[in-house]
């Protein structure tokens, strides 16, 4: 990618590359950005601005005992508790360096738990996670790397989710 720098205070990005997309973007449609003596208004190129992420494939997995989940086969997972998770591990994270995420879902279908994740796993306090310990309990967990899974950060989002 090559970077340029743009004279106009009203741009908020430029990207421009060359043999993938590349954008002009302005705050307005309307706002001229001039770079390197050439003047432009706000445009995409046909290539496109890059895949959409709410096109990202999501799994869905029944599990109990030793759980491992594949990140390449999605960044959101729906885990159908159906026993106890004697331990939970994520394998194929992208490489360090990269940003990864992953979304877990848990519905239980009992009173079951969790009762070891990975040792990798960074828990806020040092207090893991464990699930609503009942039948139709919904829970929700994000994991985040950068180091391809050598240090993964988890954050509980939200326990026992119900309709009001």
């Amino acid at each position: 990618m090559t970077r340029v720098r743009v004279s106009n205070t009203n741009s908020t990005r430029v990207r421009v590359a060359n043999d993938s997309y590349y954008a002009v973007v302005a705050n307005t449609p309307s706002t001229k950005l001039r770079v390197a003596n050439d003047t432009f208004t706000t445009y995409i190129s046909p290539k496109g601005p890059g895949p959409d992420p709410w096109l990202e494939p999501s799994q869905e997995i029944t599990v109990s005992g030793d759980v491992e989940i594949d990140y390449s086969l999605g960044k959101h997972c729906i885990v159908n508790v159906a026993g106890r998770i004697t331990n939970l591990t994520v394998v194929n994270w992208p490489p360090t360096g990269r940003i990864a995420r992953l979304t877990l879902e848990f519905i239980n279908q009992g009173d079951y738990g969790i009762d070891n994740w990975d040792l990798s796993y960074l828990w806020p306090e040092g207090i893991m996670a464990d699930l609503t310990p009942e039948a139709g309990g919904r829970d929700r967990v994000i994991l985040s790397t950068t180091t391809g899974g050598l240090y993964v950060y988890c954050d509980s989002i939200g326990f026992d989710y119900r309709t009001v």
